[in-house]
């Protein structure tokens, strides 16, 4: 926070490539730029296709980690889901509840939702999923790209097709010629 202010204030040019927290606080950030998107972005992008593209919802619960987010990034995302139209948002602390208790997948199967968005480690992501599929409930899962890990996807039963995933860039967008290009931007 204190080099993008200082940034700002000096009109100095700032380019955080590979931040996962990107400061966007700022009324007007003219001066500092990030190549790729942060947790929350990432978040917000899967709000907007949950919204659009999953079909209706009554609400939308997010189980963080305050080791993963901070609670300045759970509060913006709640209030973006607010804003987005979502009558009902639940925000819990995965870690006073626990991850893989099945009393947490539980309160928020009888909340009447479908709809997760996981804002915790892949291991603490995949340890709610686990218990969510053991208390017989399958809700979808949002998880931003920059926090999920590979043992999401070894994830079967009933949540194999229910994960979805925002990536700062796809597999795809990494040709020889781009990371050339990237070497010689960072040089």
């Amino acid at each position: 926070k204190e080099i993008v202010a200082v940034c700002e204030k000096s009109q100095v040019p700032l380019i955080g490539p590979l931040t996962v927290y990107p400061e966007t606080g700022y009324p007007a950030s003219r001066h500092t730029f990030y190549l790729l998107s942060g947790v929350e972005q990432q978040a917000r992008v899967l709000i907007d296709y949950s919204r659009k593209g999953l079909g209706s919802h009554s609400n939308i619960a997010i189980v963080y980690s305050h080791d993963s987010v901070s609670s300045e990034v759970v509060e913006a995302i709640k209030q973006y889901c607010t804003r987005s139209g979502w009558p009902a948002v639940t925000a819990v602390d995965g870690r006073s509840e626990g991850f893989g208790s099945a009393g947490l997948a539980q309160k928020l199967k009888s909340s009447g939702g479908n709809l997760v968005l996981l804002l915790a480690s892949g291991r603490e992501a995949e340890l709610f999923a686990r218990s969510a599929e053991q208390t017989g409930w399958a809700p979808v899962l949002l998880i931003p790209g920059s926090l999920a890990s590979n043992n999401l996807f070894e994830l079967g039963g009933a949540l194999q097709n229910r994960l979805f995933l925002a990536l700062p860039s796809l597999p795809s967008d990494q040709t020889q010629a781009g990371t050339s290009e990237y070497r010689v931007l960072a040089d």
